[in-house]
């Protein structure tokens, strides 16, 4: 991951490039806090802040993306937490 990242981490245009978030949606990094019963992973917050800081490594911007993401989508409702 941290090669794509690499190669996007100049882009600045308001948004993480597709092929990013495709990436890391695909990688399940976003389900990290979601309920098991909803698909998700449910690790510990802890863990979440060290992925995120990892990335962040890298592409700040991406690891800020992981981090709010992977919180709104598991404290978001039943339908989007099914998504």
């Amino acid at each position: 991951m941290q090669p794509l990242l690499a190669r996007h981490a100049g882009d600045i245009n308001r948004r993480r490039p597709d092929e990013v978030i495709d990436a890391l949606t695909q990688a399940g990094l976003f389900r990290m806090l979601t309920p098991r019963r909803f698909g998700g992973y449910a690790v510990a917050p802890r863990t979440v802040v060290e992925v995120s800081e990892t990335l962040a490594m890298t592409d700040a911007s991406a690891g800020w993306a992981h981090a709010n993401v992977a919180w709104a989508a598991a404290h978001g409702t039943e339908q989007m937490q099914l998504a």
